[in-house]
């Protein structure tokens, strides 16, 4: 197969897409800031310097656990990786009971709580909410 063949074959199922091009940018990015090889990257995360290439280039895509591990390396938070793409164009809703999403209070609740930046605050409010409904 020709390489202008190769460009406008199907997708193969399995292929990293766009996404994945785009975290394996952010990752050469901040790796390259910070002044690491690929190959010291490779090291500290008992990889191999090829599977860094690949993740880099969007190749091969990154576990969650993987890119987990990665944000550590180059101390960066996970959601780094994601910055600057467009979000989905459906809002993701936990699989609850559809009468409870029904009020108006529900969804300014919820808007109002993914709209705090702060994950430890979102944390502690969620915390403080179930102790008031233990009571």
């Amino acid at each position: 197969m020709s390489s202008h063949q190769k460009e406008h074959a199907e997708p193969n199922k399995r292929s990293a897409g766009n996404t994945d091009e785009y975290v394996g940018k952010r990752i050469k990015l901040q790796r390259r800031f910070l002044g690491f090889s690929q190959a010291d990257m490779a090291e500290a995360l008992n990889l191999t310097f090829q599977q860094i290439q690949k993740y880099e280039k969007g190749v091969n895509r990154v576990s969650a656990g993987r890119l987990f591990a990665i944000s550590g390396f180059l101390n960066v938070p996970v959601n780094y990786f994601f910055e600057d793409l467009e979000p989905a164009t459906e809002p993701y809703i936990p699989n609850v009971d559809d009468k409870i999403l029904q009020s108006d209070e529900a969804e300014a609740l919820i808007k109002a709580f993914y709209s705090i930046k702060d994950k430890n605050l979102q944390k502690n409010l969620l915390a403080f909410i179930k102790s008031l409904s233990a009571n």
